[in-house]
């Protein structure tokens, strides 16, 4: 399942970095070569500080749409590998259980705020520093 789940996210995943790699500065790779930093250092101290804001947007991606994962983890891993997704859903349809669906739909709804509320606390705090 998880094989599976990353070979249909990893387009989402590379597009905003992809995206951020294209605005990056080529000057600031030649000057950290003119300065004498290998390539290594180069890697570590221009580029991956310039490209953790498309990482971070990548990741957030991935991780929403993730939470909506209904039908490859229903056809690669069966009942055993249930994403919350398919559980919700054998809750409502099967079982016809409408409250524990919608405990677990809010349930979901909250950690995800949650999260994002976290992921948005860490990018402001990130932007904070770089001013």
């Amino acid at each position: 399942v998880l094989i599976g789940m990353v070979q249909v996210m990893l387009p989402f995943a590379i597009l905003p970095i992809y995206t951020t790699l294209l605005g990056l500065d080529l000057d600031l790779l030649r000057a950290s070569a003119i300065c004498g930093a290998r390539e290594r250092q180069t890697f570590a101290k221009v580029v991956l500080p310039l490209t953790k804001h498309g990482a971070g947007v990548a990741s957030v991606l991935v991780f929403v749409i993730s939470l909506g994962f209904f039908i490859t983890p229903a056809i690669l891993g069966g009942p055993q590998s249930a994403m919350i997704s398919n559980m919700i859903s054998t809750e409502v349809t099967t079982f016809y259980n409408l409250e524990g669906g919608a405990v677990m739909s809010v349930l979901l709804l909250i950690v995800t705020l949650c999260l994002l509320f976290v992921a948005g606390k860490i990018g402001s705090i990130a932007a904070h520093y770089r001013k």
